[in-house]
Parts: C-alpha cells; structure tokens; sequence
C-alpha cells in the first residue's frame, strides 16, 4: 500500500563489483570516486518475490568528490548516483534514479575546524521509502575545536 516499513528478506545472493579510486591531480586537487554496480535478489521462495531485486539497493551506484585544498582553506564538490532500485520486495513501486549534488567549504587553524556544506543543490525529491521524503537542499555548519 506504499506504506515502508523494514522487514526480514529471509534469503538473498548479493553478486557485484566495486571500483575506487583515490587519486591526488596535483598537490591541492584531489579526485575520489566510487563505483559499485551490484546484483542483490531474494532467494526468498514466497510467491511474488523470488529472484526480485531487495528492496532500498540500488543496482548502480556512483560516488564522486573531487576536493581543493589550499593553505587552511579547502573547497569540494561531490556527486552521488543511484540507479535501479526498488521500495517494495515484488519490484512493483521503482523508486527514481537520483544524482545528488553537493558542495562544500571547511577552514582549519590552531586546532579549530568550520565547515559549511550545501547538500541536494539542485533540490530533488529524494524517498527511502515511497511516500516519506527525505529533505531537500540542505545547509549544514560545524564548528569543531581539538582538545
């Protein structure tokens, strides 16, 4: 009835592949990515949900963040993909492919952090269970001290 509620599959197969990378551009760029691209179904033998795709994983997923540091100052923009997915374990109700895009900026000096983020830039309707949205553009500050 759209309704999400957690519950035990019984049984799955998970099978996938998963691709990172971390690589340094130049001694203040950075490039972090991420790519996983995975087949999780239910071995579950009720009718209806044998060999259907588990619900809330996704069959692609893309995470990118390439990060600019200078001096104290750093800069970063990030990306998160995904692709093929599913609210409900019969795969009736698919769930939207989504891009989230954020960016950031953080300031460090003599054991202070701040930190200032915007996430979901482009404001997308984004639901872990089919009808509860999760919020949209988002800004988020953070002030840590070290002791």
């Amino acid at each position: 009835r759209g309704i999400g509620r957690p519950s035990n599959n019984g049984k799955a197969r998970v099978y996938g592949v998963e691709l990172g990378i971390d690589l340094p551009i130049n001694s203040q760029l950075n490039l972090t990515s991420n790519l996983t691209w995975q087949d999780a179904r239910s071995t579950d033998r009720l009718t209806g949900f044998y060999d259907r795709l588990l619900p809330g994983e996704a069959k692609l997923a893309w995470y990118t963040r390439l990060h600019y540091s200078a001096s104290a100052l750093g800069l970063w923009y990030e990306i998160d993909s995904r692709q093929t997915l599913y609210y409900d374990r019969a795969n009736i109700l698919p769930a939207p492919d989504v891009a989230q895009h954020s960016i950031g900026m953080e300031w460090q000096t003599d054991g202070w952090q701040l930190t200032l983020n915007l996430h979901n830039l482009t404001n997308e309707n984004v639901e872990d269970f089919n009808g509860f949205p999760k919020p949209g553009r988002n800004f988020q500050l953070t002030i840590t001290r070290a002791i």
